[in-house]
């Protein structure tokens, strides 16, 4: 797992739609600072769909690994509208330069 190539393929993949700094605003998504151990479709002040709100989904490294891979699988109805990422190391680098910048 590789912080840097996370860092990387957030700016290429995710920064389109969300910051990651605490203090940023939401933009399409919400800001994913301090995501680890939250519920889904709880951070507040950015209007999530139903479908996240409810799913009963809590954001572990496994969880957001499957997400990650597939929204639409994971939480069916997920607004997202970009393919997941297929490639296991992939995932693997963006969950790890998430977890690292965001831990609180």
């Amino acid at each position: 797992m590789s912080a840097e190539k996370g860092r990387r393929l957030f700016k290429k993949l995710c920064s389109h739609c969300h910051n990651i700094s605490e203090g940023e605003s939401h933009k399409y998504g919400p800001n994913l600072f301090g995501v680890f151990g939250k519920q889904a479709g709880s951070v507040p002040g950015y209007h999530y769909s139903e479908q996240h709100k409810n799913s009963g989904l809590q954001w572990t490294e496994s969880n957001l690994n499957m997400y990650l891979e597939n929204f639409k699988e994971t939480i069916p109805g997920s607004k997202k509208k970009i393919p997941g990422v297929s490639k296991e190391e992939q995932r693997k680098d963006l969950i790890e330069f998430i977890k690292t910048t965001t831990n609180v």
